[in-house]
């Protein structure tokens, strides 16, 4: 559903769902629920310099056009609002990319994360100067070189990062996120790859602020499907450890944990991810898979912007999204996925 009050006349744009229409037939339509989400507002077209007051600051962001109605929550809303009743609630956790050096966790490259369709393809890239290891996911592999690391925890430096913040704000206020429910178009990943919460496995520092990483047990995850999110979407569960990159003194940036860590307040738990390709994208050869040429682009050659490193080789690539949500605590992330393939 679609809204916009702009001072003038309410505008609500509403599309029922095959359910709701039947209902609606029936003479039993009632809603019971909703949720409200502001992703169509840009607040950066608020303007405080006015040259005609106050009243004028958010006309910009009154005029916003009202986005078409969409049926699937995701689609519409990516980040709702939400109203929380516990008092006892200082700060809300949040997801991150971590993308830090020298953890093995892969990095982005031009706003998106590189996964190799194949091997032969994984080669090339990992060898590319521009690219290397850190900024490509391995296919189909149980002990991937660069993982997609994501942290929970507070996203805020007003709270130092220190074991007593991490126990009061997150722990005792049941707000650990050790379970990830990972959504992905199954058309272009065929699979999950998640960290296994081994004793073994661990996401910490020492007190001089080296770091105290292990994440070399991974097992791949069933997904299910997801029929009540996006079309052709489905779900895995993701494991987690504890996230135990602590602050154990301010003398150096090391020590605070932000050399590890993507979050600057005290963090909860952590989860390392990596994928494989679905079979209709993943072949080798000079022939470009149909999927490609579908839902892609395929002949591009790497030193298109698109692509953006060395190579002068032919690639096919598909842009895909896949969403990642705390069970715990709700807090979601999205992840920018290209999937590229070599043409050889």
């Amino acid at each position: 559903m679609g809204f916009l009050d702009n001072s003038g006349d309410i505008i609500l744009d509403a599309v029922l769902t095959d359910v709701g229409r039947k209902r609606m037939a029936d003479g039993n339509f009632r809603i019971v629920k909703f949720a409200l989400g502001d992703d169509e507002i840009d607040y950066s077209l608020y303007n405080p310099d006015h040259p005609s007051g106050s009243a004028y600051y958010d006309l910009e962001i009154l005029q916003s056009p009202v986005m078409e109605a969409a049926t699937k929550l995701p689609s519409s809303i990516k980040y709702g609002l939400l109203s929380i009743r516990r008092t006892d609630l200082t700060y809300l956790p949040v997801l991150e990319l971590n993308e830090k050096s020298g953890i093995d966790s892969v990095v982005k490259h031009n706003r998106v994360l590189l996964l190799a369709a194949n091997k032969a393809t994984y080669t090339t890239l990992s060898n590319d100067a521009n690219l290397g290891t850190s900024k490509v996911l391995e296919p189909n592999t149980l002990t991937p070189s660069a993982k997609v690391i994501i942290e929970s925890g507070i996203n805020s430096n007003e709270r130092q990062s220190t074991r007593e913040n991490r126990d009061n704000l997150l722990v005792s206020t049941n707000l650990l996120d050790l379970q990830f429910d990972v959504k992905f178009d199954n058309r272009f990943i065929g699979g999950l790859v998640s960290l296994q919460p081994r004793q073994d496995q661990s996401f910490a520092n020492n007190t001089d602020g080296s770091r105290k990483i292990t994440l070399t047990a991974f097992k791949r995850k069933t997904a299910v499907s997801a029929t009540q999110f996006l079309d052709n979407y489905v779900g895995a569960m993701a494991d987690g450890i504890e996230d135990l990159v602590l602050q154990y003194s301010t003398a150096n940036t090391d020590s605070t944990g932000t050399n590890l860590s993507q979050l600057p307040g005290p963090r909860g738990g952590m989860t390392a991810l990596t994928f494989a390709p679905s079979t209709e994208i993943n072949a080798e050869g000079s022939a470009s898979p149909s999927y490609y040429t579908l839902y892609g682009r395929t002949g591009v050659t790497g030193t298109d912007p698109a692509l953006g490193f060395a190579s002068t080789d032919a690639f096919d690539y598909i842009d895909t999204t896949v969403y990642v949500q705390g069970m715990t605590t709700g807090a979601s992330i999205q992840l920018p996925i290209r999937i590229v393939r070599q043409q050889a």
